[in-house]
This record gives structure tokens, C-alpha cells and sequence, in this order.
């Protein structure tokens, strides 16, 4: 019986060349400490409390433009697991055309305890032993945008030109 390698090979090319680097830019808090599970997963329970937190900033509100972001967490520390477990919502306005990111996530990291008063907790990045579930769903408004053809009385654009003489 001969094993085809055909799924193992499509996967691996899959991972090789669907994998790009990219770049983007976080919401930033000016109290950036007081949103401890957005700064790392890591201090998911770090605090051996119950935490629960709200951030709110509203930057350049004077422009049309301005961003403003909202998250809340809940943390809580597992004594007899040596673990924590944590829950936050965030949501990312940006711009005029209301650019909406809203991220719901779930974190869990474990604590080992190296000596008197000495702990590691290891950072998400696999392999490790904390771990964070994420869901993330980008919007925006297009109604907010504006184009040429409502500058302008004349209609430039040949689509708009065709609906409107073939309108009734």
C-alpha cells in the first residue's frame, strides 16, 4: 500500500509561502500599566485577585479623524492550578470612515515557582505554557466616505452617469 504525501506537501507549501510579514500598530493608552492583559497575557492572575478594569481614550477629539478605544478585563488567579485565567473586550475606533476593530479574547497563564519569593510566567508565544484565544472582527462605515463625484457637479464617473440616465 503505497501512503500519499500529496496533504502533507500542500500544507507544508501553505505554510511557506502563505506566511507574510506584517505590520500594524496597536491602540495606545497613556496609562498603558492600567491594561495589564492587553500589555502581556502574561499577567493573566499575576496579582493572585480577582481584577476587573475598564480603559477608555478618546485622542484628538477636536479633530474629525480622532481614534478612540474601550477594553474591559476580568482576571482571576486558580490557587490549587498555579494559574490564572482572564477574559478581555476591546474596541478600536479610528478615523472618519469608522474604522471599527472589536477583539473579545481569552488568556490563561501558569505560574512555576523557581525558589523563596521567585516565580517565572512564561510569555503566549508557543511553545509555552500560557495561551491566549482571540476573535477578532473588522468593520467600517462607507456611508462616512467621501468620493469625487460629491465634490463635484459634474459627473465624472461613467457607472454614475449610466445609473442615472437609466433611471426612470
Amino acid at each position: 500500500m503505497q501512503r500519499s504525501y500529496y496533504p502533507f506537501f500542500f500544507f507544508l507549501m501553505c505554510c511557506a509561502f502563505g506566511v507574510r510579514q506584517t505590520y500594524a500598530q496597536d491602540p495606545q493608552y497613556s496609562q498603558y500599566y492600567a491594561a495589564p492583559l492587553f500589555l502581556n497575557p502574561a499577567f493573566t492572575g499575576a496579582e493572585q485577585v480577582t481584577r476587573i478594569g475598564f480603559n477608555y481614550r478618546n485622542q484628538w477629539p477636536g479633530l474629525d479623524a480622532s481614534f478612540t478605544t474601550f477594553s474591559a478585563y476580568i482576571d482571576g488567579y486558580l490557587d490549587d492550578y498555579n494559574s490564572g485565567i482572564g477574559l478581555m473586550f476591546m474596541q478600536d475606533t479610528e478615523g472618519f470612515v469608522n474604522l471599527r476593530s472589536t477583539s473579545v479574547g481569552a488568556f490563561y497563564a501558569y505560574e512555576l515557582r523557581l525558589g523563596e519569593g521567585m516565580y517565572f510566567r512564561p510569555a503566549p508565544p508557543p511553545p509555552s505554557c500560557s495561551g491566549t484565544l482571540a476573535s477578532l472582527i473588522i468593520s467600517f462605515s462607507p456611508t462616512s466616505l467621501t468620493l469625487t463625484h460629491h465634490l463635484t457637479r459634474a459627473r465624472t464617473c461613467p457607472i454614475m452617469d449610466w445609473m442615472a440616465s437609466s433611471s426612470p
